[in-house]
């Protein structure tokens, strides 16, 4: 038993404990398991889909939420490490696509290896200045009229100051973790990466995913979906058939992976 039942950092999933590989989902700022509520259906029986469910949201709401990089990497890669006992992938979007870049050279240093693939979605290559200022210690009116303008955020939060109560410290973590600049690691990984992105995102364009190539020296390529910054709900389906296709080993923009 892989003990997850008991594990406060795994949220739904498919538990096929046959499966062949493991997929660890990590959600954007403010977010949690809901973009992959529906993917084990297309995934299949060889994909043990497992969505991370992090401190702040859903059922760990009562608990403060984690807003240091560093620190979120050393409980998380603690937290995985009883399903590390075959091959995984990680797929992580905006946030989450830093939290799991960091986290596959974490696993990596800490002996568990790298991941089998690494999907990065809604955030700009490694070493490009962020496009816009940071919000997390603006007045609260300020950071939530910046919330608004990404999109994405459901019109009754936006509309009642409770609810907006409610999530303001956890949006405010998140958003800190998701600004902060990690050094580039001086070890670069040897898997394959598949960046993901939105049409009409303005943050990153789709030009700003490029550089995710120099992440590694293994197989890179590129997938833009219609929609915005939160492609992940518009193109849900279609990103997910795109990771089912590149973990069964299809044939990429650079050839199989």
């Amino acid at each position: 038993m892989d003990g997850r039942r008991e594990n406060p950092w795994i949220g739904f999933g498919t538990r096929r404990e046959k499966a062949r590989l493991r997929l660890f989902c990590l959600p954007y700022a403010g977010g949690g398991a809901a973009p992959y509520r529906h993917w084990g259906s297309i995934l299949g029986e060889d994909i043990d889909l497992v969505p991370i469910a992090l401190p702040g949201r859903e059922q760990r709401l009562g608990e403060p939420a984690i807003d240091r990089l560093e620190d979120m990497l050393a409980q998380l890669s603690a937290a995985l490490r009883p399903l590390l006992d075959r091959p995984f992938a990680l797929f992580g979007y905006s946030m989450g696509a830093l939290i799991a870049w960091r986290l596959a050279h974490r696993l990596s240093q800490d002996g568990a290896g790298e991941p089998a693939h690494l999907f990065v979605g809604g955030r700009r290559a490694p070493g490009l200045p962020a496009a816009r200022d940071p919000i997390h210690a603006l007045p609260s009116a300020a950071f939530w009229q910046r919330i608004a303008a990404y999109g994405g955020t459901p019109a009754e939060v936006l509309a009642e100051r409770e609810v907006r109560e409610l999530f303001e410290p956890v949006l405010r973590a998140d958003f800190k973790l998701a600004e902060q600049e990690p050094p580039l690691s001086a070890d670069i990984l040897s898997c394959p990466i598949t960046a993901i992105g939105g049409a009409d995102d303005p943050d990153p364009t789709p030009d700003r995913l490029d550089g995710w190539d120099q992440a590694t020296t293994g197989r890179f390529d590129k997938a833009v979906f219609p929609g915005g910054h939160f492609a992940i709900h518009t193109s849900n389906t279609a990103i997910a058939v795109l990771v089912r296709d590149r973990l069964s080993g299809q044939t990429g923009s650079r050839g199989p992976i």
